[in-house]
């Protein structure tokens, strides 16, 4: 399995649970959480000397076991993570039964400080919020969740906290390929995240099982050839198809008002001019969206007894979503990505996270 790890720090209240959280809920049971808190080193101390003890300085963590166990599930293992007990200020006797999964987040204040932890991960996202909401949310969540005084939270985040995350957590922003503000809370950010883990997480067919090819429309030119972005999709079709003999294909794409012809005959009759058999190549031409494209071509594969293993010709950044619509369908999604034009990407990463984030909002998300 190919496990995309990605980490998510930022300084203590500044949404970093809500967006795993809500990463959590997308993917289901493909994704696993590992979190730094569980690894703060046990203490033999009495309670009242755990109470003064530093809790955000990188000591105060084990993180080489962190390392250890992360390491266990990118090579296939399962791990039994150890459990924190906030109310204690300790590490508890019990764990945690951890399955590698397709997708692992890896949460904490200080996990991008340690480089081996750091080295580990895929995708790094630095949560930042302003410090007074900060504060704020550890009050609320200190006293309702894990019985503190409020005195005793003001004056841990005065003498540990507050200094702590100007020393240790601030610096590490720079290491992160992505900074969320407000976290969970930014929606735009969240549909862009869900995009990049979904094309990282997504699964290139091997082979070794039939599948059929769903290449979807875009495009057509007036003079009846394929768009550049078509055509990309095209070639990845092709490439697949041209090696994997027995794979079949789905052409995808109906035919607008400024169209000659329909999306799903110009991908057939490239792919046909390219050397593939047109017996290999069937045609949906019906479709207006991606939501169509998928549904759609769900129905050719069950009338014509295809495969219901799917390799979804598209760019990189419409992998999740057209994975999204072929799952409701009830197809299995692999991805034949391809890059897109570069100037165009901007726009088009845009588009793809207003398209996450409504549905989202309708519930098909």
């Amino acid at each position: 399995m190919n496990t995309i790890f990605i980490g998510i720090a930022g300084g203590t209240g500044s949404g970093k649970t809500t967006l795993t959280e809500h990463l959590a809920q997308r993917f289901g049971p493909d994704i696993s959480v590992v979190h730094h808190d569980n690894y703060y080193k046990r203490q033999d101390c009495p309670f009242e000397e755990r109470c003064k003890q530093n809790y955000d300085h990188p000591d105060a963590f084990d993180t080489e076991l962190m390392v250890e166990d992360l390491k266990r599930l990118k090579a296939g293992e399962t791990i039994h993570c150890p459990v924190y007990d906030y109310t204690i200020h300790n590490r508890t006797d019990k764990t945690i039964e951890i399955k590698p999964t397709k997708v692992v987040i890896v949460e904490g204040i200080l996990i991008f400080q340690n480089k081996a932890l750091r080295d580990l991960l895929d995708i790094k996202i630095f949560v930042e919020t302003d410090a007074d909401v900060r504060i704020l949310r550890r009050a609320l969540r200190d006293v309702e969740e894990r019985g503190r005084s409020m005195q005793s939270v003001v004056e841990q985040y005065l003498a540990t906290v507050k200094p702590m995350h100007e020393q240790f957590v601030e610096p590490t922003r720079k290491y992160a390929d992505i900074v969320v503000l407000e976290g969970g809370h930014n929606l735009v950010a969240l549909g862009t995240i869900l995009t990049l883990m979904g094309i990282r997480a997504a699964h290139h067919p091997d082979g070794t099982q039939p599948v059929t090819v769903i290449v979807l429309g875009c495009q057509v030119r007036s003079d009846g050839t394929p768009s550049r972005m078509l055509q990309d999709r095209i070639q990845a079709a092709y490439d697949y198809l041209s090696i994997h003999e027995e794979a079949v294909c789905v052409a995808s794409g109906g035919q607008n008002n400024q169209e000659p012809t329909t999306e799903a005959r110009c991908i057939r009759d490239t792919l046909v001019s390219m050397g593939i058999a047109p017996g290999r190549i069937y045609l949906e031409d019906a479709s207006i969206s991606t939501e169509e494209n998928l549904a759609f071509s769900a129905e050719v594969i069950r009338r014509e007894g295809l495969p219901t293993e799917v390799a979804i010709a598209s760019d990189n950044f419409h992998q999740l979503r057209a994975g999204v619509w072929a799952e409701k369908d009830g197809l299995t999604p692999y991805s034949l990505g391809c890059a897109s034009i570069w100037m165009l990407g901007p726009g088009y990463w845009a588009r793809e996270a207003a398209a996450l984030l409504y549905m989202g909002a309708t519930g098909a998300l």
